[in-house]
């Protein structure tokens, strides 16, 4: 881009400056005019610059702010692929209940066991299942705002340069119709140098 290059804060030799020089040098303005736009022309040119680097800095934002979501999404998928794990978990472990139903005088103690198994591996799912939704809620509260704060001043960044191109614009045209102008003035100096000459030899021709 244009406005990454290394000159870019170097506006002397820009067509703005140039045209002001002649308008100066021509007599169509004063120093002091000139001296006026300039300034003007230099604040509008700053804060153009100033506009791309917020919108590129917000861009590097918004980027990371990506890149973490997609690092939380993978460990909230790796936490409820857990879960899935201990659900089927529990349900082949209940699986060997129904089976162990027939052995009643031979693994009651066993079947306490297995019940107790399966009591605390429901808790731990559950912990897991409310760890999981209260993590999705927590990082959708701390993000949200973030990202509604980034999408506004994106915005805002967007209008402001829209506004500064538009200044840009209508000073671009400005100087095109002084240049016009200037060229007009020119061409009728010319035309009366013409005149005046033409006017010079016919008085010499008339002279008695």
């Amino acid at each position: 881009m244009a406005m990454e290059s290394a000159d870019v804060s170097d506006i002397s030799n820009s067509p703005a400056y140039q045209s002001l020089d002649e308008l100066v040098a021509s007599g169509k303005l004063t120093q002091p005019q000139a001296q006026l736009y300039r300034s003007k022309y230099a604040k509008l040119h700053e804060v153009v610059l100033k506009t791309y680097e917020n919108e590129k800095n917000l861009l590097k934002k918004a980027k990371l702010l990506n890149q973490d979501l997609t690092a939380e999404k993978g460990k909230l998928e790796k936490t409820a692929a857990q879960a899935q794990e201990d659900s089927e978990a529990i349900a082949g472990l209940r699986a060997e209940m129904a089976k162990g139903e027939n052995e009643l005088s031979l693994r009651e103690e066993r079947e306490l066991l297995l019940q107790q198994e399966v009591q605390d591996l429901a808790a731990t799912r559950d912990e897991l299942e409310t760890e999981v939704s209260d993590n999705t809620r927590r990082l959708a509260a701390e993000l949200q705002p973030q990202i509604d704060q980034l999408e506004a001043a994106v915005e805002e960044a967007r209008g402001e340069l829209n506004r500064h191109k538009a200044a840009l614009k209508k000073l671009d045209a400005e100087r095109a119709e002084a240049a016009q102008r200037a060229q007009q003035l020119r061409g009728a100096k010319t035309d009366v140098e013409v005149h005046r000459a033409q006017l010079v030899r016919v008085r010499v021709r008339v002279r008695p």
